[in-house]
């Protein structure tokens, strides 16, 4: 069987008496999917994941001893970018993300991306790449980290998240990613002077409960991302009311507390907000372009039209390089 460790699905051996078991994937930088019982259970077949999305399928024994199976002849190296597991520490244990910096575009320090994805429960693992290449090939590092909403430190740190403890002011997502952007330049790979982020979804979320936080980036891209829960409909709107303890008119203040839109007037640094047509452009993307607007925070609104939650075809690469020209422009204002 295969279960989570930090980012890393592993393989889990069970003896079925005892319930004993114990991790016998062969090595800790790698995911390992679609696991398979083999003959009598003396073995498993696995297709381990570099961190780099490159795809070997092995067959591994109770003592984590691999054999190459078969080569996957569709699975190619990635030559844009090289990748390394990052780990940091948090309250409720270690976190763990994948750092990729270019290749071939000189050694370093490199300008900063900090993508958060959506979901968020176990939505990430070790060989999901993202869009870290993409980053690459336009001349950035990019550092996707895990936070704990995610379930990567367990279910009580994930209903913290969902709940919103802390919130606003002492938001413990927000400082675990903070912490992974300082793990990140320790490794000398970045400049954290020219730090940005972007987030989808969840992410986006995360993102503007940042920029209305201390943080170290320079700019920040909201994609898709919720500004006030008090928005929302159906059965988001119910989850929220368990998790706020009820209604937004029952408690006022928990739900203000969990709505980056009342704080608008923090915010520092320049913000891209990128919403679809038929996603949540409407209402969220509205009333967080326009409280920010009201506070003098410099921002730019766009919808794609015909879009919903997601992007599709050239509109995906359109929004990276939008993004990546607005980190540039203010660096370059900066300078």
């Amino acid at each position: 069987m295969a279960a989570f460790r930090g980012i890393r699905r592993s393989v889990v051996a069970v003896e079925p008496d005892s319930g004993h078991w114990w991790w016998v994937n062969p090595d800790d930088d790698a995911s390992y999917v679609d696991v398979a019982p083999g003959a009598a259970g003396r073995y498993v077949e696995a297709v381990r994941v570099e961190l780099d999305g490159f795809r070997t399928r092995l067959r591994i024994d109770r003592d984590g001893r691999a054999v190459q199976v078969n080569q996957n002849t569709d699975s190619h190296r990635d030559e844009r970018a090289t990748y390394r597991l990052l780990r940091w520490p948090s309250q409720a244990g270690t976190l763990e993300g994948v750092l990729a910096v270019p290749v071939g575009r000189g050694n370093g320090p490199w300008p900063l991306v900090v993508e958060l994805h959506g979901g968020p429960v176990a939505a990430f693992q070790a060989g999901d790449v993202g869009h870290l290449p993409q980053w690459c090939a336009r001349g950035f590092a990019a550092l996707m980290p895990e936070f704990r909403a995610s379930g990567i430190l367990g279910p009580d740190a994930m209903w913290q998240a969902f709940r919103g403890d802390g919130l606003p002011n002492a938001d413990l997502e927000v400082a675990e990613i903070c912490a992974a952007v300082s793990a990140a330049g320790e490794t000398g790979l970045v400049d954290l002077e020219q730090a940005y982020v972007i987030g989808h979804s969840y992410g986006g979320y995360l993102v503007n409960r940042i920029v209305t936080n201390a943080h170290p980036f320079r700019a920040a891209v909201c994609w898709e991302g919720l500004a006030d829960l008090r928005l929302l409909t159906g059965t988001s709107l119910q989850m929220q009311n368990r998790w706020r303890g009820g209604s937004p008119d029952e408690r006022p203040d928990a739900w203000a507390a969990t709505s980056p839109v009342e704080r608008a007037n923090r915010v520092t640094v320049p913000m891209l907000l990128v919403y679809g047509e038929h996603g949540l452009a409407v209402p969220h993307g509205e009333a967080w372009h326009a409280a920010l607007r009201q506070h003098g925070v410099l921002s730019e609104y766009v919808v794609y039209p015909g879009e919903g939650h997601l992007l599709t075809g050239p509109n995906e690469a359109d929004l990276l390089d939008r993004a990546a020209s607005w980190f540039r422009s203010v660096s370059e204002q900066a300078g």
